[in-house]
Order: structure tokens, then sequence, then C-alpha cells
């Protein structure tokens, strides 16, 4: 028998607050989309209940303390040539049409694809957007990492050939985002990482095969102990010899930690690191450079790096990733060198080509200036109907013509 095209697969324990609307989601994507696998691992409040009502296969499965491991898991279990990978605290839309075209076409020597991720907040705005590899296929790709999981060829050490998506084919909301939990994420996953490395080390492995958890923890712990987080990346910067693709991007990392830090001699010193690394990517090299060079005040010569860097490509994938970043950072440098127009360009294109609205309307109404109204408004209406929802309760609160523009895109969005 044909294999179907598309299947869903699931990690869960304890959802029952927002499994019901990623699952109403994913049957909106039915007949495409084939089956949904629940992998439970360990649920008390009726989670596994919701499942079966929305249609999904449940597995009773288990928790090793390895996010990787119960994502394999549960990807076995499903029956398509391709499975798109999601959480309970997410939402999926998509063009079936479209997706299902894509994931007809695609060739057989692609091992997933990337989908375009946004972060909402407590307000229920879009905190960021960028992509991540949620289509898959099972045959030629996995999970690895007990924390931070990553998708990887299921053969060798290189890194992994994806397509990349559009956002009108398929995007995911992760609607489950809140600040307030993330402390206690971080601390469940800095102790994951630090059992992998106890365990490695005691089996004989070398710190240099440990890499990836080495990088998790240090991630996970930066942002309530960046001393030590330091200690895990230096440890990173002395491995000479190593030459690991996730070894690299921990270091770029180190380095956005560092100058958040205002540590920028050493920020310089990785950077310089990375540029002579030879699997590193450039544009990814040069993106940190570019913070650097903002956080330092030097804004005419971040905006002249800014305007030959129009895509960053990542180092473990090789994916273009989060070009709204750029855009962000050359919008801030546009401002800070009186280049009004540039900067104007940049906000348009973060509102229509990226759905970046937070903040942005009074920088927008402040660059619009004196000019008509109706011509933004046109602009405007052209942006993700969500995205002309966000900004025209924004707009409502900055000086006019805000209130305007706001009150012509809420009436022709109704």
């Amino acid at each position: 028998m044909a294999r179907s095209l598309l299947s869903a697969a699931l990690i869960v324990k304890n959802e029952s607050a927002m499994l019901a609307g990623c699952l109403d989601s994913l049957n909106a994507l039915r007949p495409l989309l084939s089956d949904v696998v629940v992998y439970d691992t360990g649920s008390t409040d009726g989670t596994q209940d919701i499942a079966a009502a929305h249609g999904a296969r449940v597995h009773q499965g288990s928790w090793t303390g390895d996010f990787a491991a119960a994502r394999n898991a549960a990807i076995g279990l499903t029956r398509s040539r391709w499975v798109l990978i999601i959480d309970a605290d997410e939402r999926v839309s998509a063009d079936v049409a479209q997706l299902r075209a894509l994931l007809r076409r695609a060739n057989e020597t692609a091992e997933g694809m990337t989908v375009q991720m946004s972060l909402i907040n407590d307000a229920g705005a879009r905190e960021s957007t960028f992509p991540s590899v949620r289509l898959l296929d099972p045959r030629k790709a996995k999970y690895v990492g007990a924390v931070h999981e990553q998708v990887a060829p299921r053969r060798g050490k290189r890194g992994l050939r994806a397509i990349h998506t559009d956002a009108s084919v398929i995007s995911v909301d992760h609607v489950g985002y809140r600040a307030a939990h993330m402390p206690a994420k971080l601390a469940r996953n800095a102790a994951l990482a630090d059992a992998e490395i106890t365990k490695g080390l005691a089996a004989g492995r070398d710190l240099g095969e440990l890499i990836q958890p080495l990088v998790d923890r240090a991630r996970s712990l930066a942002p309530s102990d960046p001393e030590a987080a330091i200690a895990d990346y230096e440890q990173l910067a002395a491995m000479a010899d190593a030459t690991s693709g996730y070894r690299l991007w921990g270091l770029e990392k180190y380095t956005e930690l560092l100058i958040e830090l205002g540590r920028h001699e050493r920020a310089a010193e990785i950077i310089e690191l990375l540029a002579s690394a030879e699997q590193a990517s450039d544009t990814a090299t040069a993106w940190l450079r570019v913070q650097l060079l903002l956080a330092t005040g030097r804004f005419e010569r971040a905006l002249d790096l800014l305007r030959t860097l129009n895509a960053v490509e990542s180092t473990t994938t090789r994916m273009t990733v989060n070009n709204a970043n750029l855009t962000f950072a050359r919008l801030r440098a546009a401002i800070n060198v009186g280049e009004h127009e540039e900067a104007l360009a940049c906000c348009l294109s973060l509102i229509v080509d990226h759905g970046r609205s937070a903040g942005l309307a009074p920088e927008l109404i402040a660059l619009w200036h004196d000019r008509p109204v109706q011509p933004l408004v046109q602009i405007l209406q052209s942006a993700q109907h969500r995205t002309v929802l966000e900004l025209a309760t924004q707009l409502q609160g900055v000086r006019e013509p805000g209130p305007t523009v706001a009150q012509q895109l809420a009436g022709q969005a109704a």
C-alpha cells in the first residue's frame, strides 16, 4: 500500500489546557494530514482523553530525560513519508493545496523542511519569527540531543539537507511562550544537559565528544548564571581541533552573550576565531560583527555592512535564518545616522514582509512624517491580516495620523 504524504507527531505531558487548540489546527489540514500521533510521557490531567476525542492515535510512552529520544519514538509510530513535528502549545496554519504540492515535488535528497515559527507573547503579539525544521523525512532524518534537540541526518555528520518553506505555505505559532515559565524550563534543561555530560565523562568520553550538551548547558545557564555559562563556552573556545558545526554555533551564541554583557573585547576575539574557522558561516560571522558594531555605537560601519548582508546562513544547517533581525538592525542603524528614508523602508518591510509590528508604531508614524495617509494605509493592508490588526491597536496610542490610520486599517480588516 502506498504511504500517505503527511503525519503529525507530538510529545506531551499534562497538556489538557493547550492540546485541543493544537489538534483543531492540525485537523484543518485533513485529508492531506492522514495521521496524528500523540506520544504521552505520563499525563494525569486528561490529556490522553482529549487527544483521542480529536482523532489522534495515543501511545503511552515513557520519559527518560531525553527530548530527542521522545521525539524519535513518536516519529517512529507515524505512517507517512513526511512528519510534521509540533507541540501542544503551538498552532499550525497552512495552505493545504500548496503544502501538498510542495511535499509531492520535494526531491529525494531533501531530509527536512523549515517552517516559519512565531513566538506569541503574553499580550498576544508576535515576539519574534524564525525558521525551524519541523517537517522531516523519517527515513533520512532524526532528532539528536537530550536538550534543545535538533534535526540531523540519519547518516553522516554533515548538515541537514533542508528545503525552506514560505510562510504562505505553512507556519506555526507558539502560543504557550510565557516569560514567567522560562526560569523553570531553563533550570530543567541545564540539569538534563549536566546529567548527560556527567554520564559521558564517567563513561570515558572526552569533553570534545560532548559538545552538544556542553552548548546546551551554557545556553540554559546564561540568563541566570552567566559566569557559569561563560566557563562552558570558554571550554568550547579552547577546543582548537574541534570542527563541529555545533561548536561553532555555540561560539556564535557565546559572542552574543558577551555583547549583551558588554564584554566587547572578548566578543571581538571570538568573532576572529570564528572568521578563521573553515566551517563557520561567513554571513553568520558578519552578523555578529554587526551586533558588536551596534553595541559599541559604530552605526555607520554597521549600516555599511548591513547593506551587503542580504541573508544570514546558519552554521549548523546552512539554512537562511531570521532575516527580520537584519532588517530590524538596519532600521536602528539608519535612524542613528539620519538615513530616514532607508529607515522607513526597513520599518515597512518588518511589518509587511516579516509580520513584525511590536513597538514599531511610534517609529512608523515619525518616519512617515507629513506624507498623505492613504498611501500608508494601502501599503499596510498588504501585510498579513493578524499583523494589520496588531498594528492598528498600537497605532491608536500614538500621535496623529496614527489613530486615523488605525481606524482605516481596522475598518477594512473587519
